[in-house]
């Protein structure tokens, strides 16, 4: 009697899974990384910017998001109990403490070997960035250590591990969109001549926390107050119609949104996003 279904061979050398994360209308990477490079402007419409930004959005979607998933998921797999109390009563050596996790990764993870996945996805990123330019090297780099901060942090500091994930998927993708095809060093720090470009990046990035903290039960006046900053920046750098605009959407998102069904507000996001940086 068969007890399961036949395995199916596969001897591919890598094996990619490739899935939709909800869905894609929604504030992401992608979107973040294309609003950074629509801001920046300036791109001329040929086949090799077409080729870069193309890798360009592979890596800070779906190469960062599988080092960042797959972190997340390899480290949070149970591990054997001590048979005798090795632990001292000290809180950065508790279970739950980032520095103790940090500490199991690298003397006695049992899982190791599911770690491969991880750093093969860290790795195709860093080498499509080498490709496309030293700052794309540099982002994946620091969105490999926003990676392990916030998996070491999960735990023990919550609230400190989504921030880093909203910073891994707004921010630094808006940062990287506004540098990959920019003249000189003007976009690389917040600067005057540029400063519709970084609030927007802060304010969405800020909007994602605490869609984030909300679905986790904390409170939504935090969200509503990030959504009046934002419309209060388009109103100052796109006029009254944009921020019309976006505070409906919004207000919409908001209204209709549930603790534990986001999809309107996930849409009314990307929305807001849309309006805001093409208006």
């Amino acid at each position: 009697m068969n007890s399961g279904p036949a395995s199916v061979p596969n001897h591919a050398t890598v094996a990619l899974q490739l899935w939709l994360q909800r869905t894609p209308l929604r504030l992401t990477p992608l979107w973040a990384f294309l609003a950074g490079m629509w801001l920046q402007g300036g791109l001329q419409l040929q086949l090799e910017t077409l080729v870069r930004v193309l890798a360009a959005l592979f890596v800070v979607d779906m190469l960062w998001g599988a080092f960042w998933q797959q972190l997340h998921t390899w480290t949070t797999l149970a591990t054997p109990m001590p048979t005798a109390p090795t632990v001292p009563p000290l809180p950065y050596a508790q279970p739950a403490a980032p520095l103790s996790r940090i500490w199991r990764w690298l003397s006695q993870e049992p899982h190791a070997a599911r770690g491969r996945d991880a750093w093969l996805a860290l790795l195709m990123a860093l080498l499509i960035s080498a490709w496309l330019s030293p700052l794309a090297v540099l982002a994946t780099a620091f969105s490999a250590v926003l990676a392990l901060l916030s998996t070491a942090s999960i735990l023990a500091l919550p609230v400190v591990s989504r921030a880093l994930g909203a910073v891994a998927s707004v921010a630094l993708p808006w940062w990287l969109g506004m540098n990959l095809f920019a003249d000189g060093a003007g976009w690389r720090w917040p600067d005057a001549a540029h400063a519709q470009a970084w609030s927007l990046m802060l304010v969405f990035s800020l909007m994602l926390f605490f869609n984030d903290h909300r679905q986790k039960g904390g409170s939504q006046l935090w969200q509503w107050g990030s959504g009046a900053l934002l419309d209060i920046i388009v109103f100052t750098y796109s006029g009254a119609t944009a921020a019309l605009a976006v505070a409906i959407v919004l207000f919409i998102a908001l209204v209709t949104a549930r603790r534990c069904q986001s999809l309107w507000l996930e849409m009314g996001q990307w929305l807001a996003l849309l309006l805001a940086v093409g208006l």
